[in-house]
C-alpha cells in the first residue's frame, strides 16, 4: 500500500504546482523500480480479477488495501480488476518517466507497456464499462510516453471527447461512463487543438463546476486554465477522495 499512498500524494503534490525535489525524484524512482515484479510471475498469476494476457500489468502488482480495490489517483474506486491493475501500472510508470526519461530500465518499461497497449481494447478506446476509464489511463501515459504520436493520441482523445460531451449538467464523478475529474487531468495535458477544443465546448459547465473546493472542481479549474481568457482559475490546491 506504501506505494500506492507515494503515487497518490506525489501526483496531487504535483497537480498543485508543489515543488518535489531532485533528491525525492531519485528516491521515488528508487523505491518503484525496488517493487517492480517479474513479468513472466505477473503474466501465469495476473492480479485478482484481472483478464490476464495482454490485460494483465508487466512490472507492478495492484495494491489490495484490506481485500480492497485501491482508488485511482482521483479517489475513484474502481469496479473491476482491468481498471483497478491498469490504472496502477500505467499511472506508475507514467511518473517514472517524469522523474527518470533517461533511465533505460525505465525506457525499457515504457516500450513494453506502450507495445501491451496496443494488444488491449481499452489502449484504442473501448466504449464496454470501466474499460472507457482504462483508455483515460492509457491516455494520460500516451501524453508522457508518446507526447508526438498523434494517432495514439487521438484514437482515444477522439471517442472518449464525444462521450464527455454529453456530460453535465449536474456534479457527479462520474458521467457518461467517464470518471470526470481524471478525464478533465487527462485532458489538460494533453497538447492537442482537439483537448483544447473539447474544454472550450463544455466551458459553461466547467465554469459551474469550478466553484467549489472538492477534487471535481479543481480538475475543472485546471481544464479551463488551458483556454486563454480562463487562465488564473487554478487556484484551491486538489482534495481527492483517497
Amino acid at each position: 500500500m506504501e506505494g500506492h499512498q507515494r503515487l497518490c500524494d506525489i501526483n496531487t503534490r504535483l497537480l498543485n504546482g508543489g515543488d518535489v525535489t531532485e533528491t525525492e525524484r531519485r528516491e521515488t524512482t528508487a523505491f518503484f523500480l525496488s517493487q517492480r515484479a517479474d513479468a513472466a510471475s505477473l503474466r501465469s498469476n495476473p492480479p485478482r480479477l484481472c483478464a490476464g494476457g495482454t490485460y494483465s500489468p508487466l512490472f507492478f502488482t495492484p495494491p489490495w488495501p484490506d481485500g480492497k480495490r485501491a482508488r485511482l489517483i482521483t479517489g475513484h474506486l474502481p469496479k473491476t480488476g482491468i481498471l483497478h491493475a491498469n490504472h496502477y501500472e500505467l499511472e506508475v510508470v507514467r511518473l517514472l518517466l517524469l522523474f527518470a526519461p533517461q533511465n533505460p530500465e525505465v525506457r525499457d518499461m515504457a516500450a513494453r507497456t506502450s507495445e501491451r497497449l496496443e494488444h488491449t481494447c481499452f489502449g484504442k478506446f473501448c466504449p464496454k464499462g470501466e474499460c472507457v476509464a482504462a483508455g483515460v489511463c492509457a491516455l494520460r501515459f500516451y501524453n508522457v510516453h508518446a507526447p508526438g504520436d498523434a494517432q495514439k493520441r487521438r484514437r482515444l482523445l477522439e471517442p472518449l471527447g464525444k462521450l464527455f460531451l454529453r456530460a453535465g449538467p449536474g456534479r457527479s464523478e462520474w458521467q457518461c461512463q467517464l470518471p470526470v475529474s481524471y478525464f478533465l487531468l487527462a485532458l489538460s495535458e494533453t497538447q492537442d487543438d482537439m483537448a483544447v477544443g473539447l474544454i472550450r465546448a463544455k466551458r459553461d459547465w466547467l465554469q459551474r463546476l469550478s466553484m467549489s473546493t472538492k477534487g471535481l472542481a479543481f480538475a475543472a479549474r485546471r481544464a479551463l486554465a488551458m483556454l486563454p481568457e480562463c487562465a488564473g482559475l487554478n487556484r484551491e490546491p486538489a482534495t481527492f477522495n483517497l
